[in-house]
């Protein structure tokens, strides 16, 4: 008996050859395939026994687009339904070129899906034969349903011996692609292989995955071998790149369908194939938008230039003018920066002046200059006297006259003013001239035998000359005196408590003699004494030491030698509180663990204990004291703390101390 090759489908359609090995069968066998083989022949010869009956639109039958029975075609729509009414099994479908998506055995029909925009299909069946190219007389439509009605003559079964299966075999790219065969999902591995076994006959199959292209197609399964599918799904999906053509572009924000993405240069992730609406936007230039077309398993480059939107403007004014933008300040007698298109409204400031305002209008990218308005000053009348008369008046250095002197045209605002005369004490004052009141100052001048008058500031004058010069006096002296009350203080040193000697320190701040104090003293509580359980050797004196912290406000007399009463609280945190101090309740030996341990050597704690507890039993202290100190001209001192703690007893600390 010759060989019969097959002939299968390759991944382009081409048609390929295998030849398989012959099986041997037993005679009986041999006559019924010889039979079966002569039934097929007749029906071949036989005229053609499929027809259609009919063909139309199902306007209200909705199971193409109802969830359940809806189906995705290849191009990723809604497929369109056509259900083949007819009795008989085992027919196969072929789209041509656009394919068939899905086939569905049901009751007395059989459910074909289609993609919209088919225009004929090919009906086959083994024994009936085959229907090609029925063109429909109506416009395939995405999820739409149709009936298309068959008439075909009657199948007669043949019954044989065993039930034929074989293997279909399916090698996918991605590797996580998913595989339908039939009405079934396969389990793909890792390697992207699928497989399953089915009786002979021709299979539906569907092969997808995110962002790839779906493929659809049939598969015919023999008694020749198993049959073998190798798919590599085509990418949906490419990438997109924008760069700057030039350096002052980077940095400009990138939107893809209005969605913020990045910034240039920016190189996109995965995208599905398809348009895509760009903007990129920089201040001071216009938007660049584009609509870019990402094609599969490509990257499209966009070269992005931006327009600028703006002009390098110089704003000049008079050299002690600010120069404002919008509200906002920019420099002081000239600026020199970039304004996008459009108005903006610009201010010169000056002290005493009225302020000058104008609109900007930058209309076009060139550079130009600005010469902007000058504020105008703002005057006021300054009446001025002295006793004695013919006193020299200097306003801000610049001498005006001599008193009596009304002068008007004094710029509004505070201003220093000397009055000098000869044998006389110069005295100087200080102003705020305010416009539209009578401003009034007069200085009275001491002799120079007499005691140094002090320096009097003066505040604005009243409506009228009832109104007398409010001055605050206060002379050189006194505030040398005030400054030397204003300090940094730093203490260190030792100290004895109710509970034993401490050490510690503090810092305090005085301000005109106000004072607030921190501080922290570590009390040495006692010790105990360890040693090996087992020998008794090996001793080991510890201590316990335990911090306290205080805050103390006063009041501080003098600079040097200086005496500060003051009040404060002297407090602990919980974790003072425990029974890891109570020496009385430390673990010993349990008699039975041969590790070494550490016990407390024979001693009697009690006391300490007390002590320690005493300490931990408040958290806070009131206490009242005085410091006493003492400071050499170099800042370095000494200092001496009695105090009370309520609760507690008496409580003194010296030491060293730092005054800044």
């Amino acid at each position: 008996m010759p060989i019969r090759p097959k002939i299968e489908k390759g991944r382009m359609g081409k048609a390929t050859e295998k030849n398989k090995s012959i099986q041997p069968v037993s005679a009986m066998n041999k006559r019924l395939h010889i039979l079966l083989l002569f039934a097929w022949c007749l029906l071949a010869a036989s005229a053609q026994n499929i027809s259609v009956a009919s063909f139309k639109l199902l306007p209200n039958d909705l199971t193409a687009n109802t969830h359940g029975t809806m189906e995705i075609d290849q191009n990723g729509e809604v497929a369109a339904l056509i259900k083949v009414v007819t009795s008989e099994q085992g027919f196969t479908f072929d789209g041509g070129m656009v394919g068939i998506t899905k086939v569905k055995q049901e009751v007395g029909e059989i459910w074909v899906y289609v993609p919209h925009g088919l225009k004929k299909i090919t009906i086959k069946h083994q024994q009936l034969g085959i229907l090609r190219d029925y063109f429909f007389a109506l416009p395939i439509e995405k999820a739409r349903t149709y009936e298309l009605v068959l008439t075909t003559g009657r199948v007669e079964t043949v019954v044989t011996h065993a039930v034929a299966k074989q293997y279909v075999l399916f090698n996918v790219s991605p590797a996580n692609a998913t595989v339908e065969l039939g009405d079934e999902v396969l389990t793909v591995d890792e390697a992207g292989c699928a497989a399953k076994n089915v009786p002979y006959g021709s299979y539906n199959y569907r092969v997808s995955c995110a962002n790839y292209h779906t493929t659809a197609g049939q598969v015919t399964v023999t008694a020749e071998g198993k049959a073998e599918v190798n798919v590599t799904l085509r990418p949906n999906f490419g990438w997109m790149k924008l760069e700057a053509s030039s350096d002052e572009y980077r940095g400009a924000y990138v939107y893809v369908n209005n969605e913020r993405v990045g910034q240039l240069p920016y190189v996109s992730r995965e995208l599905k194939s398809g348009s895509y609406k760009v903007k990129v936007v920089k201040s001071m230039y216009k938007p660049f938008e584009a609509q870019v077309l990402v094609s599969d398993n490509e990257t499209a480059t966009i070269d992005v230039s931006l327009v600028p939107n703006f002009a390098d403007i110089t704003l000049v004014a008079d050299a002690e003018s600010e120069i404002w933008i919008d509200g906002e300040k920019k420099g002081v007698g000239r600026w020199v920066g970039p304004l996008e298109m459009g108005d903006y409204t610009v201010e010169v400031r000056k002290p005493s002046h009225r302020n000058a305002s104008e609109i900007v209008h930058v209309a076009t990218p060139l550079a130009k200059t600005i010469n902007l308005k000058s504020p105008s000053p703002i005057y006021a009348t300054l009446e001025l006297e002295s006793n004695p008369l013919r006193a020299k008046v200097l306003i801000d250095g610049i001498e005006v006259g001599e008193t009596p002197l009304m002068k008007t045209d004094v710029l509004i605002g505070t201003h220093n003013v000397r009055f000098v005369k000869e044998g006389y004490n110069t005295v100087e004052k200080t102003i705020v001239v305010e416009e539209n009141k009578e401003n009034h100052l007069s200085a009275t001048l001491a002799s120079k035998n007499a005691p140094k008058a002090p320096v009097t500031p003066v505040a604005p004058a009243g409506s009228g000359k009832g109104n007398q010069d409010k001055s605050v006096k206060e002379t050189q002296d006194e505030e040398e005196q005030e400054a030397e009350r204003s300090s940094f203080i730093i203490d260190a040193g030792v100290g004895y408590s109710p509970y034993g000697f401490n050490y510690g320190g503090e810092v305090a701040f005085v301000l005109r003699g106000f004072t607030v104090g921190l501080g922290v003293t570590n009390n040495l509580m006692g010790s105990y004494t360890m040693c090996d359980n087992l020998t008794g050797g090996n001793e080991e004196d510890r201590s316990v030491q335990l911090l306290r912290f205080n805050a103390k406000v006063g009041y501080t007399l003098g600079s040097k030698f200086m005496v500060t009463p003051q009040v404060g609280v002297v407090f602990g945190t919980s974790f003072f509180k425990g029974r890891e101090y109570v020496m009385n309740e430390l673990p010993v030996w349990d008699g039975v663990s041969t590790d070494k341990q550490m016990v407390l050597a024979d001693k009697d704690y009690s006391a300490m204990n007390k002590r320690i507890m005493q300490m931990a039993e408040k958290s806070f202290r009131l206490s009242l004291g005085a410091r006493l100190g003492y400071a050499t001209d170099f800042g370095l001192g000494l200092h001496v703390t009695p105090e009370y703690v309520i609760g507690e007893g008496v409580a003194i600390s010296a030491g060293l101390s730092m005054k800044f």
